[in-house]
């Protein structure tokens, strides 16, 4: 599905354009996030681990600049709920310590217990 959607982006031309490729990488991130929040809460700590260094190796081998998205932070993007910028925002920042796939396993069980 990732796969397919690039493709058809990128036969539009849109990946071309400067001005909206990091709202492209900051979609895929958000959708990314999205995933494994909603499907994290059933998954092991082994088969966690497999999914997100194969979904963040495809984002960084499509979008090798992703991590220094600059349409990511506090107040940015715009329109968005503030608790979802933090969000992003923070598990970025982990990402690139490497403590993103611990943050947001342990974010998914967290929330699983709520």
């Amino acid at each position: 599905m990732l796969e397919q959607s690039y493709q058809v982006i990128n036969k539009k031309g849109i990946l071309q354009k400067t001005e909206e490729i990091e709202y492209i990488q900051l979609l895929y991130f958000l959708f990314f996030v999205w995933l494994f929040g909603y499907t994290g809460k059933s998954l092991t700590y082994q088969q966690f681990k497999k999914e997100y260094h194969k979904v963040f190796s495809w984002l960084e081998e499509k979008f090798p600049n992703f991590k220094n998205n600059h349409s990511l932070g506090f107040a940015k993007p715009k329109g968005e709920l503030l608790k979802n910028r933090i969000q992003l925002t923070v598990l970025m920042k982990l990402h690139k310590c490497h403590l993103g796939m611990i943050s947001l396993f342990c974010y998914t069980r967290l929330v699983a217990k709520i």
